[in-house]
């Protein structure tokens, strides 16, 4: 066997002379099939390719054992990722006028006090008062078992109750109100999402 690859330049550099060479090998697959055997992916035993392999798998180890500490230790949520218990500025005073939020594109919401969990959420508002809503995700079922909650916009927090609207006529206006701001979502859409008015508290 060694004698014919010898023989064979193009199976010595590349594995029998399929594309993509040692790649192609080390992904264990081949255009159109699965390479099962060894026998069928050649790589040479050289001192150059092993230390190559062995460096690549140090590289992937340090990225997978990084990415878990960033992930054990975050605070904020990252894109659809939850966040756990979050940083920032708490402001004491009641907030009765929430139009400043407009400045910002999205509030952090912190749910479940015993266990924070994070995540960043849409907003609008229904003259000064501040509204989010969900989809009946895991963190608007923390919501409905306890409404006591931080919300954060900007670098501030605001330790706030989330009520969620029950009331036919106030869940009409607040659809309304919702659609307006997000025109590519339909009334229908909206019934079947969970709204909450946020206070502070």
């Amino acid at each position: 066997m060694k004698a014919e690859r010898d023989k064979n330049p193009q199976n010595s550099s590349q594995g029998r002379g399929y594309p993509g060479g040692y790649l192609t090998c080390l992904a264990g697959f081949f255009p159109g099939r699965w390479i099962i055997s060894a026998d069928e992916c050649y790589i040479p035993s050289s001192p150059m390719v092993k230390q190559g392999l062995k460096l690549i798998a140090v590289g992937l180890s340090l990225v997978v054992m990084t990415t878990f500490v960033l992930y054990v230790n975050r605070s904020d949520p990252y894109g659809t990722l939850p966040g756990k218990q979050l940083r920032g500025e708490e402001v004491t005073e009641s907030i009765d006028d929430w139009s400043f939020a407009l400045q910002y594109r999205r509030v952090t919401v912190e749910a479940r006090p015993s266990d924070p969990y994070s995540v960043n959420a849409g907003y609008f508002l229904m003259e000064k008062d501040l509204y989010i809503s969900s989809a009946h995700s895991r963190w608007a079922q923390f919501l409905r078992q306890d409404p006591n909650i931080r919300i954060r916009l900007g670098e501030k927090l605001y330790p706030v109750q989330a009520t969620q609207v029950e009331d036919p006529v106030h869940l009409e206006e607040v659809h309304k109100a919702y659609t307006g701001k997000y025109p590519n979502r339909t009334m229908e859409e909206a019934a079947r999402r969970w709204f909450f008015r946020i206070e502070s508290r």
